[in-house]
């Protein structure tokens, strides 16, 4: 089924787009972590790159639980 393939593959290509995203910020918070030194005008409040980190965890989840529906209906 063409249609099925066709949002799969949307679902798939998000799915890689946030896991790269994740990572990012999850390697921004270690830096951020770490003892190297960020000037004052680079500074990040730590709570929003958790939250940012939280907030792309939840649309993976979102984007594969969809992706499960969809394969599950048009299959």
């Amino acid at each position: 089924n063409q249609l099925l393939k066709s949002i799969l593959s949307c679902c798939d290509k998000l799915i890689v787009n946030y896991q790269k995203q994740l990572t990012s910020i999850l390697d921004l918070i270690k830096l951020y972590d770490s003892d190297i030194h960020i000037p004052m005008e680079r500074k990040l409040d730590g709570r929003f790159l958790h939250e940012l980190a939280n907030v792309t965890a939840t649309l993976m989840e979102a984007i594969n639980d969809y992706r499960f529906k969809v394969k599950k209906k048009l299959s």
